[in-house]
């Protein structure tokens, strides 16, 4: 038998909180939202850092100078790698087309401070005899037009191990810990500009006293025609100096999101703890865990304040959908035992056509309202509903029908079934003394069948047993 109902009437938090739960956690697993965020945080509060990385620019005069790329020799790049070191740089990147890598890679190969840029996706070319330059990937995650918001220190090809970025490499180079890895980092924006020096200057021995002191340097193309990205800012600019900002990200503090098993709880528990309270607190939460992804920034947290946000409005909205639900059903309810009212047995009779149905009223209850109030009635009333309540089964239907009467509507019985229950529920309500006041329960019921073929019928049949099992128990 099915437990008794909840009284008063009872709410959908039971159903809520879990599903709000669920809901939060698919939310959570999906790609995070807080880009957007972060993207802010990191305009407002850029990395205080100072630059230390400088950027070598291959310039149009450069070209002019020199010619085309792809026709330089290897000399050209001997002397600049020397040139830099010279001055004091700690490591050289070069960030060149394909077709110049060749070239690059000659006049390089003798210094281990040089670490060369391969495309994603291109295999790294295999080392020369006594190569020690060293290949880097450009691990880069350009996006839809261009949009640079993320790098890896490290690309791995499907279970193959992980092969080092061009910025991880360099990096090392000045004394960051960063082990090849391919989960991807965001890249702060620098708070000043990178030191830019041109490729002349460098070929010509120009380079000003402290300019690449200590500093990693990177030299690339920034002329006319060279490959362009786009920062989270909206602002297109060579390829190189996003390089250099994936460089000094790695050599900065880093910004550590935390892991999804973090956030996934996080949210499932954002969600249930705004649907249990059942006010409106879900939007109070929601700025506040915006505000804590602002605050957890400089500690160098990448907290996921949008997808908390998300689920406390979450949590919100399946309030505001219980409180629907709770107004559409209260004026077929009854708030005293939370069963049903009369209107609402009306509705679901008409749409019967079998099984059963179970009347119960109480002789004597007026004299419980007399003697001890209300409440004292409320409290019987609800004593004879659980009762009833007992004998329901699942699909069964209980209602308060009138002051001081119950009805049972059974599904899939027939009318041995439905006398057999009513004969045990009758034996129970015979005697209900309350202090010393004595009620007695009387019980009607019927069954669909040839003889009872509507709702009609069906409610005329129960009202009439139930009135001669009244009347009987009346008599010595």
């Amino acid at each position: 038998m099915r437990a008794p109902s909840r009284f008063p009437e009872p709410s959908l938090t039971r159903l809520t909180v879990p599903a709000g739960a669920l809901l939060a956690a698919a939310l959570a697993a999906l790609p995070l939202p807080d880009a957007g965020l972060w993207d802010a945080l990191n305009r407002a509060r850029p990395d205080p850092a100072p630059p230390q990385v400088a950027v070598v620019a291959i310039d149009q005069g450069a070209l002019w100078d020199y010619g085309r790329l792809g026709v330089w020799p290897p000399e050209l790049y001997t002397q600049v790698v020397a040139t830099l070191l010279e001055a004091g740089a700690v490591g050289v990147g070069l960030d060149l087309p394909l077709e110049d890598l060749d070239a690059a890679l000659a006049g390089t190969q003798a210094f281990p401070e040089a670490v060369l840029a391969v495309p994603a996706g291109w295999p790294l070319p295999a080392p020369r005899p006594g190569q020690r330059a060293v290949w880097g990937v450009d691990a880069l995650n350009a996006g839809p037009g261009g949009l640079v918001r993320w790098g890896r220190a490290g690309m791995r090809e499907t279970a193959g191990p992980v092969t080092p970025a061009f910025a991880a490499l360099l990096a090392q180079q000045a004394g960051a810990r960063w082990p090849p890895m391919a989960e991807p980092y965001l890249l702060r924006i620098p708070a000043t500009p990178f030191p830019v020096i041109a490729f002349r200057e460098v070929v010509n021995g120009a380079v000003a006293p402290g300019a690449v002191q200590g500093r990693v340097v990177i030299v690339g193309l920034t002329a006319a025609g060279a490959a362009r990205v786009q920062d989270t800012a909206g602002r297109a600019m060579p390829a190189v100096f996003m390089q250099a900002r994936a460089v000094q990200s790695l050599l900065s503090p880093p910004l550590t999101p935390l892991p999804a098993w973090v956030v996934v709880l996080g949210a499932m528990l954002v969600t249930a703890l705004v649907t249990w309270a059942r006010g409106l607190w879900g939007h109070a939460a929601a700025f506040g865990l915006l505000g804590l992804g602002a605050a957890l920034w400089p500690a160098g947290v990448l907290f996921p304040g949008v997808t908390l946000s998300l689920c406390a409005v979450l949590g919100n909205t399946l309030v505001l959908l219980e409180r629907q639900w709770t107004l559409r059903t209260a004026g077929r309810r009854d708030p005293l035992t939370g069963y049903g009212n009369r209107q609402a047995f009306n509705a679901v009779l008409a749409r019967r056509r079998s099984g059963g149905l179970i009347l119960l009223d109480l002789s004597g209850f007026r004299g419980v309202n007399d003697r001890y109030g209300r409440a004292a009635g409320d409290a019987v009333l609800r004593d004879l509903g659980r009762r009833l309540g007992r004998y329901g089964r699942r699909g069964d239907r209980q209602f308060r029908w009138g002051a001081d009467e119950f009805a049972l509507l059974l599904n899939g019985v027939g009318q041995p079934d439905v006398a057999r229950l009513a004969e045990a529920l009758q034996a129970e309500v015979n005697e209900l003394p309350y202090q010393d006041v004595v009620l007695r329960g009387n019980v009607g019921a019927a069954a669909f069948g040839p003889d009872i073929p509507t709702p009609q019928a069906l409610v005329e049949a129960a009202g009439r047993q139930r009135y001669l099992r009244k009347h009987a128990l009346r008599k010595p």
